[in-house]
Order: structure tokens, then sequence, then C-alpha cells
């Protein structure tokens, strides 16, 4: 048996030192086999982007002999047509395996982004069936108060169970502000809407600006499925998904990645996003505002011959104390009134204390006055139609009202030691925002 193996083994040598290149054959046919199955279980997670070491690092790990340019090998066309179909532009050893590994993670990731898509349409039509007939009950509400205040709460709700869900994706990406979440910001404008109270929508979403300006740009509905797919992988490309990162780059070399295939080319994410941007400009012209009321803050400092007396004109009375109230029906009319007193001196004559010098050599001397009193009245008569049903209201409360000049009246009065301004409003009601009852918040809306 010895000498047998001693002679197979020299017949073999013998046979390599003569074709030397069935030897190199044979070499290679390993060294492929070793390639095809680093192939088949490299996938998205093995890289980094643009670390080009991890490649040779990968190669060595699966046992493929550092000399070993796979593009020598005929078979290197049936690693994988669909996702590296331009090996025949391949030459050197280092764009071949940078390819190679590209095209792993491609694959993969693509496939894995498919699934990503699956659960974050499942996750998100959970909460859908959940909260559909809370949003629906809400758009019918007729009452401004219980619409808006269920409507934001319920936006709360269901951001909450998207977080818990862990369904959240990064800002730019267009799914962030698609679905149930645009369809509630619809609900809310159309509330402000119905209600007359648009020129209240900011000062209601203050707080959520940065959302509600996103949800009113890129937001809108679901459309088909297959097209939800392409438009969350082509940007998950990017951006990540809610489970997986962004696609990783291994190399940026032109040849590298030319031969492999990407999930979303640069026009097909170009023309995507045309489509895309035809649907959130068709969305956001639902909901386009168009120009709101201004308002004018009926404040102390307010000139007799400002905007604020105008028929028409959109004003808020705040901090004003109610000094009447009359009921009819669901109507309340509120009488309520806001006055600043301030001093001012007349009667002056100089005294003998001198109280300084200018530069000029002046001499000015102290004055000894008597004080008058200065008192500045605004009355406005307001008649607010849909208060929420829990709210009372008595004489005595602090109120900020918002409504239209009906008439405007207003009168004045000297006496060497006082001063009386009183301004009257007669105001059609359009949002009761605030009652303060015994420095309790009684309304905060």
């Amino acid at each position: 048996m010895k000498v047998t193996s001693y002679v197979l083994a020299a017949s073999v040598a013998i046979a390599a030192t003569v074709n030397p290149t069935l030897a190199r054959a044979a070499g290679e046919a390993d060294a492929f086999d070793k390639v095809k199955n680093l192939y088949s279980k490299l996938d998205y997670t093995c890289c980094s982007d643009g670390d080009r070491s991890v490649v040779e690092h990968l190669f060595d790990k699966g046992g493929v002999p550092s000399g070993y340019n796979p593009v020598r090998d005929p078979k290197i066309a049936e690693l994988d047509p669909t996702w590296l179909p331009g090996t025949a532009k391949l030459k050197l050893t280092d764009e071949t395996r940078e390819a190679i590994v590209q095209a792993a993670v491609n694959r993969t990731w693509a496939g894995q982004c498919k699934s990503d898509y699956k659960s974050f349409r499942a996750g998100w039509k959970t909460i859908e069936d959940k909260y559909r007939p809370e949003l629906e009950m809400l758009r019918k509400e007729k009452n401004y108060y219980r619409a808006v205040t269920g409507l934001m709460s319920l936006m709360g709700d269901v951001l909450q169970e998207g977080e818990r869900a862990k369904l959240t994706l990064r800002g730019e990406h267009p799914h962030q502000w698609t679905g149930l979440k645009f369809e509630i910001y619809g609900a809310i404008v159309e509330a402000h809407r119905g209600a007359d109270r648009l020129f209240y929508l900011d000062a209601k979403l203050d707080r959520v600006k940065d959302m509600a300006r996103a949800l009113a740009s890129f937001g809108r509905s679901f459309k088909d499925d297959a097209f939800e797919e392409t438009v969350f992988c082509a940007n998950a490309q990017t951006l990540g998904t809610h489970k997986m990162g962004p696609l990783m780059i291994v190399t940026e070399r032109d040849t590298s990645t030319a031969a492999v295939l990407w999930p979303y080319s640069k026009e097909k994410r170009k023309e995507l996003k045309a489509e895309l941007t035809k649907l959130q400009a068709a969305s956001a012209a639902a909901l386009k505002l168009g120009r709101r009321e201004s308002i004018v803050l009926l404040a102390d400092h307010v000139s007799p011959g400002g905007t604020h007396n105008q028929k028409g004109k959109l004003i808020q009375a705040k901090g004003f104390t109610v000094t009447k109230i009359k009921r009819d029906g669901m109507n309340v009319e509120l009488t309520a009134t806001l006055t600043e007193k301030s001093a001012f001196s007349y009667g002056c004559t100089r005294s003998n204390r001198v109280d300084r010098v200018t530069d000029g050599g002046v001499v000015l001397y102290e004055q000894n006055c008597q004080t008058g009193t200065s008192e500045d009245t605004k009355i406005v008569q307001v008649t607010i139609a849909d208060l929420p049903a829990s709210v009372s209201i008595a004489k005595g409360d602090l109120i900020t009202v918002f409504g239209n000049v009906v008439t405007f009246t207003e009168k004045e009065a000297k006496t060497a030691s006082s001063k009386t301004h009183t301004r009257n409003y007669v105001l059609k009601g359009k949002h009761l925002s605030d009652v303060l009852h015994e420095k309790k918040a009684v309304l905060s809306f």
C-alpha cells in the first residue's frame, strides 16, 4: 500500500509538472467553490460604508487564495446573473471581489427591505383598524371643542402606538407622513375650517408645528401596495427602514459599482420621486388653507385710529373680566371689561430746590405736582355659540375671546385731575379659548 500511494502521488506530481494548466484549473475550481460558498453566506450586515479592507478580510476568512481572481473563471457568469450581471467588464482582482461583496449586500438588503415593508404595513394596519372608527366618529362631531379635543388626543394615541410598535421612520422618509397620521391631521384642519376657526389652527398646533408642517406638505393616504413597497424601499436605500439601516456601499470604484444590480437606480428613484411629488401636491392642495384672517390683540396700547375698530376685523380680547352673562338656549352672551389705570402729573409749580444744572449752565428746579388718574377701559359684548358642555362661566371670571367687530363706539372725558377713555366693541363671537375662575383654569383651549 505504501508503494502504491507513493506511486500515485508521484504520478500526480509528474502530471502537474508536465501540464501546469491542469494543476491551476484544479486549484481554481476549488477556489471558485469557496467564492460561491462565501457569496451564499454574505448579507447586508457584513460591511461598513466604503470599507474596502473588509472585502479582503472576508475572502481570506473564506479561504479564497489571495491571488485568485474569480473573473478569470468562466463560471463567474453563473455566480448570480441577476445581481452580478456585469462581470465581463471586470478585470482586477480587487474590483471583482468588491463587486461580488456588493452584489451579496444588494441582494440580501433588497429581500430584507421587502420583508420590512410587509412588517411596516401590517403594523400600521393593526393601528388603523383600532383607531379608524374613532376618527370617523370625530369627523361627524359638530361641536368644535369636542371634535378638536378628540382629534388631538387621537393623534397622540396613534403616535404612541406607532412608537411602541417600533414603526417610526426618519423624518425625511415619505412614509413617516403617510397614512392614518395624515388623515387625522386632515380632520383637524377640516374641523377648524367647518367651525370658521382656521385663524386659530396655528395656535392649536404650535406645540407640534414641525410635524404639522411635514404632514401638510408631504402627507397623503396610502395608495396600492405595489407602489407603496417601491416608495418604501427606494427611500430606505438611503434612509433605512424601521428595522435596518440604509444600503451599505462597499466601494465607489466605478467598475465595481457598474458590474452589480442596484435595488433602485438613480433614474428609478428620480422617476418615483416625480410621481410621489404629484400625489403629495394633490393632498396638500386639498388642505390648502388660503388667506386667513389676521388677528389684532385688543391690548391697552391700541390707538384710536388703529385697525382694531374696523368693522369685520378679527380681534382677540385677552384677560377680560366677565361683568354680565345672558343665556339664550345654547348661546351665551358675555359682557367683559379690561381696565388699565395709570397716573399723570398736573398743576406743577417750581420749588426752590435745585434739581440739576445742565451742561450749558442752566439751573433746573424740582417741580411740585399733583397726581391725576388716567383710566382706559375696553368693553366687549360677544355671543358664543358652541361652548364645551362642561364649561360654566360666572361673573368675575377672566376670559380670552376672539370675535369680529360688528360695531365700535368710544368716548373720552377729561378734567384737570382725571382722564377716561372708554371703547365699546360688539363682536360676532368666533372662539372662546380661556376661562379662569378664581385663578383656576376652567377652559384652556
